[in-house]
């Protein structure tokens, strides 16, 4: 096993952490697959039967606990392992900086990708075989905005986590605090805690040194049983490797969580709603032809659509047709009557085509 000083050890080039792959080792066999560290010799095997296997599914994890329990320093140590392990690129909204020491002597420099919301939002194909995380996450997927567009499409972007070999890791102090539609989506819940907040230096704990997880299957994806209040699995990880591979004090945007996205999308009419193929479109491009060839380009609002004979329906769809292709409506000089300026006119807005 690496050492203590190893484990803190720092490149004198970068000053980034340096992370010997000795310490994901179990003591038989250096690639077996385990998730945490044991208080003393950083070991705490898995059977089979609960292998979480990112190169083959996707999962969504959720590491809580109140604050300084060791959320972030849980999340980023499994990260770091993920890399390791399967090469994993990483996504994060918060930095995570290291150098990989492998069992040959070589040397690989690591930096987590600042997360992209609007990448995230748009389903950019960029993100594919990511592991993304997102700590504070109820302050972008909060509980309280579950209808918002930004909830929404992050729920949608969930639905598609396994066809872009995505898995995703939140970081909340509740789990509650998080949307109903993502806490459902959850597969694997992970409570945490500082162990020297219950032990503390009578045991010659640190902060930081010893985390108690709680490992529990939200969704069935892991164990083949969903049950969100039995403990599938209790560990302790051995944070010390982690240390300073991660901003402990890095301050999220406050303001993220009140942001807005706003759509635009396409309409669709349909059924008895629909505006009904009384040629009116035609009529009312040779009018609009007669307007362009005019030399004031404007014409009055009034008669306009009264000698069109359209339904009030035709009327509402007509006008919104005109505001999209830049025609503007104004008052004349007498205040009394408006009249609708083509100067601006764009045919294929008016057309809707692309």
């Amino acid at each position: 096993m690496v050492t203590e000083t190893q484990s803190v050890a720092k490149d004198e080039r970068t000053g980034l952490r340096l992370i010997h792959e000795s310490v994901f080792w179990a003591e038989d066999d250096p690639r077996h697959y385990l998730l945490g560290h044991d208080i003393e010799n950083g070991i705490v095997p898995q059977s089979e039967s609960q292998e979480i296997e990112l190169d083959k599914d996707s999962f969504i994890f959720v590491y809580t606990g109140t604050r300084g329990s060791g959320k972030t320093l849980s999340m980023t140590g499994f990260a770091i392992w993920a890399v390791w392990y399967y090469g994993m690129r990483l996504v994060s909204n918060y930095p995570i900086d290291f150098i990989l020491i492998h069992a040959n002597g070589s040397k690989t420099e690591h930096h987590a990708e600042l997360l992209d919301m609007y990448k995230l939002l748009c389903f950019d194909k960029d993100y594919k075989h990511c592991l993304i995380l997102i700590d504070e996450a109820p302050d972008i997927i909060s509980h309280m905005a579950s209808q918002t567009w930004k909830n929404r499409l992050l729920a949608m972007f969930v639905r598609q986590l396994r066809k872009n070999r995505n898995s995703l890791i939140l970081g909340a102090q509740d789990f509650f605090l998080i949307d109903k539609s993502m806490r459902w989506q959850t597969d694997v819940l992970v409570e945490c805690q500082d162990a020297y907040r219950l032990y503390g230096k009578a045991q010659g704990l640190e902060r930081g040194t010893c985390i108690l997880l709680d490992m529990k299957d939200n969704s069935g994806q892991w164990t083949g049983q969903a049950n969100e209040w039995e403990t599938v699995l209790s560990m302790r990880m051995n944070g010390r490797f982690a240390w300073d591979a991660f901003d402990t004090l890095y301050e999220q945007d406050v303001w993220e969580s009140l942001r807005k996205v706003d759509m635009k999308l396409k309409t669709y009419q349909v059924g008895d709603n629909a505006i009904q193929d009384t040629g009116y479109l035609s009529r009312a491009q040779d009018a609009i032809e007669d307007i362009l060839q005019s030399e004031s380009q404007l014409c009055y609002q009034a008669p306009f659509y009264r000698d069109l004979k359209l339904s009030n329906r035709e009327k509402r769809d007509l006008s919104l047709r005109l505001s999209r292709a830049g025609v503007t409506v104004q008052m004349d000089n007498s205040r009394a009557k408006r009249f609708m300026l083509f100067t601006n006119f764009n045919r294929r807005e008016f057309m809707g085509e692309e």
